[in-house]
């Protein structure tokens, strides 16, 4: 038994290392319910609070979890669309970094003349960030929002018939649903295509009641990337109040067609209710709010579905510079956390260098220029070649 227990003291380093090897070389069970964190080291700064220390350390630590989450951001979309939606992004996440942050340790802390400082150290979820950026339309990166053509017909309270702006005798037609929707998803970041009236352009009748053919056709005829078709009724609801205040409902049903495929990349049905004295407002109050509703829900789906269009690709990467196994452990961790990176495995591993294979939603290109915005504490990161699906690097020693 002695023996044994010498051989095991004597080659216990190295049976670590073994240990440590064979994990790397495991493949990560379900990649894709896993989730994804960053963790990102900033300063705060809080105005010194006469005989309120604890007050500035406050300030202090919030200024801090905003500029982690401003941090994050800055990696995850453009510097454009930081500037153009700055607003919107401090509505969402600079006034609600608590609902992204998942956790944070002040590490050091100073009060220097006006001035309270802390280090902090914070943990945020990517998902979370990328879920809501796709919610509110933001997140496409260089893509451009596609152009759509609304054909919804509307029968209001008092329509014996639904009407719809391409159907003859309605020039002077104007949808409450359509400008409501329009609207909201103008909000977005898409572009509405103002067909006014009928347009010159729209050769022959159509009907009330579009096909899908009829509808792609039209929406290619006004160059539109996507046409929304769909139909919205207004009627009254049961509930009253006294003898003048009434209830009523609006209800809509859409779907979204690519004109290029004729796909259909989502659909929606929505319903909302008013209260009014007056029949005609309050129908329109439903249904301009039963727009806004199915807009939000079918930005976040279109948005969704172009996201999706950019399929996941198998990229190689050779890593040179492993002996310390410590930065190649710190430098596959990190890989793990860049926005788009799926799955990560360890191919092959030889003296000084290792193979491993990513799944990633981009190019090689695109994988680069993240890494290179990365920081690493003990090393620094060398790419030496990037191909189609092949990106060749080597760990420099800090």
């Amino acid at each position: 038994m002695l023996p044994i227990m010498l051989w095991f003291e004597k080659h216990k380093i190295k049976l670590a290392v073994i240990i440590i090897l064979f994990g790397l070389c495991l493949p990560l069970t379900a990649p894709a319910k896993a989730l994804r964190t960053t963790t990102v080291n900033v300063i705060g700064t809080g105005r010194v609070c006469d005989k309120n220390i604890s007050k500035s350390r406050e300030q202090a630590i919030a200024d801090s979890l905003v500029s982690a989450l401003e941090s994050v951001l800055s990696e995850i979309i453009s510097r454009d669309l930081l500037i153009h939606n700055f607003q919107k992004l401090n509505e969402i996440f600079y006034r609600h970094t608590d609902r992204y942050i998942t956790d944070y340790k002040v590490f050091a802390e100073v009060s220097s003349g006006n001035r309270y400082r802390v280090m902090v150290q914070a943990t945020i979820s990517v998902d979370k960030v990328e879920k809501r950026l796709v919610e509110e339309g933001i997140l496409l990166g260089k893509t451009p929002l596609p152009e759509i053509l609304f054909l919804v017909t509307e029968q209001n309270i008092n329509d014996p018939i639904p009407k719809y702006w391409w159907g003859r005798g309605m020039l002077f037609f104007e949808s409450t649903v359509e400008k409501a929707m329009a609207a909201t998803m103008a909000d977005k970041g898409f572009h509405v295509i103002d067909h006014g009236v009928r347009m010159p352009s729209l050769d022959g009748d159509y009907p009330m009641n579009l096909s899908d053919i009829e509808a792609v056709n039209m929406g290619i005829l006004l160059n539109a990337d996507i046409v929304v078709i769909g139909n919205a009724v207004a009627d009254k609801a049961i509930n009253r109040m006294g003898s003048n205040i009434r209830s009523f409902k609006g209800m809509i049903n859409a779907r979204i067609l690519r004109t290029d495929t004729g796909a259909e990349i989502a659909a929606t049905q929505k319903a909302a209710a008013a209260v009014d004295s007056n029949e005609t407002q309050g129908a329109e109050k439903a249904l301009s709010h039963a727009g806004q509703l199915a807009a939000k829900e079918l930005s976040a789906q279109i948005i969704a579905a172009l996201q999706d269009k950019k399929e996941a690709e198998m990229l190689e990467i050779l890593v040179q510079g492993t002996d310390d196994l410590s930065n190649f452990v710190m430098f596959r961790k990190t890989l793990e956390t860049i926005p788009g990176v799926k799955n990560v495995q360890t191919k092959l591993m030889r003296p000084g260098e290792t193979t491993i294979v990513v799944l990633f939603q981009g190019s090689a290109r695109e994988l680069a220029d993240a890494l290179m915005l990365k920081t690493f504490v003990m090393f620094g990161i060398s790419i030496d070649k990037v191909s189609e699906n092949y990106l060749k690097l080597e760990l420099i020693p800090g």
